[in-house]
């Protein structure tokens, strides 16, 4: 017999402790009720040994509700996501088939846009794609708007695309040694770790440095100084940056 909260104790089994961390620290919950289960599902998050089942006699509406709401601000915040949204704009810029809600939608972003966002530079590049498809309409003000974000940040996006190539020469020596072992990779891991810790760059480079410092830990079999790394990327994901369900 299937129980009756069988189906958001499976959804809510399929959370991680940093997940229902940000959703605790977002939730602004009026129904304390709401609260209270969703202090449950972390709570079995963290302790997976020693399950505590949901309250069956609540309104199973609820729940659904809950799990809604948990499904929706999960996807808000999944960095691959939003490239999935920018890589679907960018195929319909290109084939004119952009419609005018999908418009507003990214001159939203752009307007709310928080440097440094994980894609910038993929940002970045579907806005000059973007401001080429207003030019040729007369879109003037939406033109200038999109102009002013590309001037802005383009010292930001040539940084990024500086590191990035930096980071090809430098993973080029970490996957010789670990492949290979003809080659030393230790000069690296400096470099590699300032960019880590670089908060003004974007979260792809920085996850990124993050890969080839691992890499690095196994080729000399040091792992003592990722402890901090991780430590640092659960409070990012905590605070609901960097994130992906996958």
């Amino acid at each position: 017999m299937r129980a009756k909260l069988q189906k958001f104790t499976e959804f809510a089994n399929t959370l991680l402790p940093h997940e229902t961390a940000y959703l605790l620290r977002i939730e602004q919950f009026e129904d304390p009720i709401r609260r209270a289960i969703l202090e449950q599902v972390d709570f079995n998050c963290r302790n997976i040994h020693q399950f505590t089942p949901y309250d069956e006699s609540l309104d199973k509406r609820k729940y659904s509700n809950l799990k809604n709401w948990i499904v929706d601000r999960l996807k808000s915040m999944d960095v691959d996501e939003h490239f999935e949204w920018m890589s679907d704009l960018e195929r319909k810029i290109s084939t004119d088939s952009i419609l005018p809600a999908e418009e507003k939608e990214l001159l939203r972003a752009v307007k709310k846009y928080q440097h440094p966002g994980f894609y910038f530079t993929k940002f970045y590049e579907l806005l000059i794609q973007y401001r080429h498809f207003l030019q040729i309409r007369l879109r003037y003000s939406d033109h200038r708007i999109i102009s002013q974000f590309i001037e802005t940040y383009s010292k930001a996006y040539q940084h990024s695309n500086q590191i990035n190539q930096q980071m090809h020469a430098a993973t080029q020596d970490i996957v010789g040694q670990y492949a290979q072992n003809n080659a030393e990779s230790r000069h690296w891991e400096q470099w590699i770790t300032e960019v880590f810790e670089d908060e003004s760059l974007d979260g792809k480079n920085r996850y990124m440095a993050l890969i080839r410092l691992i890499f690095i830990g196994f080729n000399y079999r040091k792992f003592e100084p990722l402890i901090d790394k991780f430590d640092y990327l659960d409070e990012s994901f905590k605070d609901g940056l960097y994130y992906s369900k996958r």
